[in-house]
């Protein structure tokens, strides 16, 4: 018998447009984002009208039909007759499945001109694939109504080629950019970052920058986007679209523990043979504050084995962790730990 726990932080070790080959995710939701894209193509409203179900939630949404606009704009949980309309808009942008991945395999990545791009939820039901929620990507408030653009497109309207911060070692981070409608950068907030030294160098660098309008339709209009930015490594995955409790930083460094509970991985293993499952990926995301106490714990992807997931999520609450650390000061931080557990 082979058994194999492998539990590790969610490191720079890959491109941007992919997910990590590591946490074995599925493409579930490339399917019905595909069919969702084609149908906005062609024209196909029955189609999407069938993928929106009983009801969706809009998260905001940029249409070159007016109307559509002043309809979608604002989040939102659209029903009834509404979902007509919905499915007549879609069809009025030409969806396009992105090259890359949301980290979570019921969320398909697409895009549509001019480089605004969102994120939809995919759901299975008992009547097939709905779509349970659409809107800009990268949106964590329901207040966050501006639209989100493609890294190509927002690399395009920048106007300046700034320096990049001058960094020890191997760094990166991604951060969420916004401009106004006149193009001058708005906030730079860092989604998630190698360490805290990262962030506040790219953050510095992004508020620099300067930026031509975004002007959809001919009218300036407020945007932002998702932007890796790195100083000598591989561009780290894209983070998940999850707020942290308190507006911690999220950092790719693993929460290291100094002492965790063990617990008897039998009766998982028993239960994956059971179901002739050989590895069970489970990912969480974890908070400590700054005395090294974990005080949120939150199961970001289910392996499919719940006693599995119940024993890491656990784990995680009980475990004692090093403080992250801004320079020589303790701070409250979050991290996302992969666990792998493999069975012959």
């Amino acid at each position: 018998m082979k058994l194999a726990l492998v539990v590790t932080g969610l490191v720079a070790a890959c491109g941007a447009t992919t997910r990590p080959e590591h946490l074995k995710l599925t493409f579930a939701a490339d399917a019905g984002g595909q069919k969702l894209a084609h149908a906005s193509q062609s024209g196909d409203i029955q189609t999407i009208r069938q993928l929106l179900g009983p009801k969706v939630v809009v998260g905001g949404l940029w249409f070159p039909d007016v109307d559509c606009t002043r309809e979608f704009a604002a989040p939102g949980e659209v029903g009834g007759g509404r979902l007509d309309e919905l499915a007549r808009c879609l069809t009025t942008v030409k969806l396009q499945l992105s090259d890359h991945h949301a980290m979570f395999d019921d969320v398909a990545v697409l895009s549509y001109a001019p480089g605004i791009e969102i994120e939809a939820r995919l759901i299975d039901s008992d009547h097939g694939t709905w779509l349970s929620w659409i809107g800009y990507a990268d949106v964590r408030e329901a207040s966050d109504r501006l639209p989100t653009l493609t890294q190509q497109a927002f690399e395009a309207l920048r106007d300046d080629t700034s320096p990049p911060p001058v960094l020890q070692g191997h760094e990166a981070a991604w951060l969420r950019v916004c401009i106004d409608a006149s193009g001058h950068v708005t906030n730079a907030h860092v989604r998630m970052a190698t360490s805290m030294a990262a962030a506040h160098a790219f953050a510095a660098v992004a508020q620099s920058w300067h930026f031509h309008p975004f002007m959809p339709a001919g009218q300036p209009l407020p945007a932002c986007a998702l932007v890796p930015m790195t100083a000598g490594m591989k561009v780290p995955a894209r983070p998940p679209t999850l707020a942290t409790p308190n507006g911690e930083p999220m950092l790719y460094v693993r929460a290291h523990r100094i002492s965790e509970s063990h617990f008897d991985m039998s009766p998982s293993t028993r239960e994956m043979r059971a179901q002739n499952i050989h590895t069970a990926v489970t990912i969480i995301r974890i908070c400590v504050n700054e005395r090294g106490e974990p005080y949120d714990a939150r199961l970001l992807r289910a392996s499919g084995v719940p006693s599995v997931d119940r024993i890491r999520l656990q784990a995680a609450e009980q475990a004692r962790y090093e403080a992250f650390r801004d320079g020589d000061r303790p701070i409250a931080a979050c991290s996302i730990e992969v666990s792998e557990l493999s069975v012959d």
